[in-house]
């Protein structure tokens, strides 16, 4: 488990929100498929789940929506690039 200094978490999460959000126009541009999206988020889950239970299960449930809506769009986008 990862216990990270709550001065760190601002600059974490705005790391976090970046990154995730770069994969979201990256996936509305049809530029990542949905398996490259998935290696992503398995990633980032992957990451969460070392932070203190409480904390990586609050995370987690609040990101499953974005998590969705990533997956979904670059379904919907990749093959458009065809």
């Amino acid at each position: 488990m990862v216990v990270m200094h709550p001065d760190f978490h601002p600059v974490a999460l705005a790391a976090l929100h970046l990154g995730l959000h770069n994969l979201l126009t990256s996936a509305k541009l049809g530029h990542i498929s949905p398996q490259e999206v998935d290696e992503a988020l398995n990633g980032v889950t992957e990451t969460l789940e070392n932070l203190e239970p409480k904390v990586a299960a609050v995370m987690l449930n609040r990101l499953d929506p974005l998590f969705a809506n990533l997956k979904r769009t670059a379904a919907d986008n990749w093959n458009s690039n065809d």
